[in-house]
């Protein structure tokens, strides 16, 4: 019989973002290869008028590095969805140019 896929939901902390992908930390044992749904808030970042909640998108798994605490830093590529949506790439632009803003 065909079981259902795993969901597995929680959270992962964003080290790097772009418009291609992320580079982030979580507890969940992801590997290379695995396709994922990911869902990141846009709430905190007053970075531009008018955005949804949530960008939410497919992404895949491209790379893995576990850590000495059990957490596993990931590489994600997005999918088409968010890569080619432009209100996210608003949403990127406007997270760099706060970046900047605030190493200055």
């Amino acid at each position: 019989s065909d079981s259902p896929p795993r969901i597995l939901v929680g959270p992962g902390i964003v080290r790097d973002l772009s418009i291609s992908g992320a580079w982030l930390i979580t507890k969940h044992q992801l590997v290379p290869g695995k396709r994922i749904i990911i869902a990141i808030p846009t709430q905190r970042f007053a970075v531009a008028d008018c955005l949804p909640a949530m960008f939410i998108g497919p992404a895949e798994v491209v790379r893995t590095k576990p850590d000495a605490e059990s957490r596993v830093w990931v590489g994600v590529r997005f999918g088409d969805a968010l890569t080619q949506n432009m209100e996210f790439a608003a949403f990127i632009q406007g997270l760099h140019s706060l970046r900047e803003a605030l190493a200055k």
